[in-house]
């Protein structure tokens, strides 16, 4: 397994083989047609970070709505952490409207 220290821009089909690995993930769902740099930027530094012990993940959501309606569409930009499950992953979090703080 490679240590991102880069958040992972992934598509919806990307996502699925990525969260098949063990580590605990953050997935951001992000607007593709807006930037939130303060927010990208705390997600990078974060990825540097941890890198090796979680997996910092990016999907746009309008791009992908049924990747973001799979965690129940919160309003975007969006954070979800998931951790590994006996079957699968178990959402731990969901937070919309997140701000870089």
């Amino acid at each position: 397994m490679t240590d991102h220290n880069q958040p992972i821009t992934t598509d919806a089909r990307g996502l699925k083989k990525i969260l098949g690995q063990k580590l605990p993930a953050i997935i951001y769902f992000y607007d593709g047609e807006e930037t939130n740099k303060p927010l990208d930027d705390a997600l990078k530094r974060e990825a540097k970070r941890r890198a090796g012990d979680l997996l910092v993940i990016r999907v746009d959501a309008k791009a992908y709505p049924d990747a973001h309606a799979r965690y129940g569409s919160p309003p975007l930009p969006a954070i979800v952490t998931l951790t590994k499950a006996f079957f699968g992953r178990k959402e731990k979090t969901c937070a919309g409207n997140v701000r870089p703080k």
